[in-house]
């Protein structure tokens, strides 16, 4: 049977990135992974296990990465929300860890993928220096920490007026979930 981990960013004491119309980043992340936990084991054909990291109370980081290690996770995904003082700054994008297993490009390809499919109005944040769209990195610790393949994938901006309104719409939060739970469907 599959294990999947859920990591839905930030959460309690941390709101995350605040962004137009107060949008809180943390908020933006946990119902999407929500959904996506709820998504997954429905479009499995075999059994498959998902868990979810917190469910708003903000857990530790450290916490999160020992509970995918701990339960001996196929594929760790952890779900946020840009922010930055330029609020021209927009788009989704996907990391993973440099180096990291193929599972995690492939899924990371298929969001892309997928968000392009949902979302043609927003900007996808690519970087195919590698031969793949992810963005590569060692220094993300839910990447660097994790046991098993991982990738973060970032929503979209909070402080950009675009991508905070599809951030805070519900029918769009439930299609971002659809899009990734499909991903990581298509990937086991």
């Amino acid at each position: 049977m599959k294990h999947i981990v859920i990591d839905p960013g930030h959460g309690g004491p941390d709101p995350g990135a605040i962004g137009v119309y107060g949008l809180r980043e943390a908020d933006v992340n946990l119902s999407v992974a929500l959904r996506v936990s709820e998504l997954l084991p429905a479009l499995s054909y075999a059994p498959l296990r998902v868990t979810i990291t917190h469910q708003g109370d903000g857990a530790p980081l450290q916490n999160r990465v020992h509970l995918a290690n701990e339960v001996g996770a196929d594929l760790f995904v952890s779900i946020h929300c840009n922010g930055h003082e330029n609020p021209f700054a927009h788009g989704y994008e996907v990391w993973t860890y440099r180096g990291s297993p193929n599972l995690a490009d492939y899924v990371a390809g298929s969001v892309y993928a997928n968000f392009r499919r949902q979302f043609p109005e927003m900007r996808s944040r690519e970087d195919w220096s590698d031969g793949d769209p992810d963005k590569e990195t060692r220094r993300l610790a839910v990447l660097k920490w994790t046991n098993m393949p991982a990738l973060l994938i970032e929503l979209g901006f909070v402080t950009n007026g675009d991508d905070a309104r599809i951030l805070r719409n519900p029918d769009c939060q439930d299609r971002m979930a659809q899009a990734i739970a499909e991903a990581v469907h298509d990937a086991l």
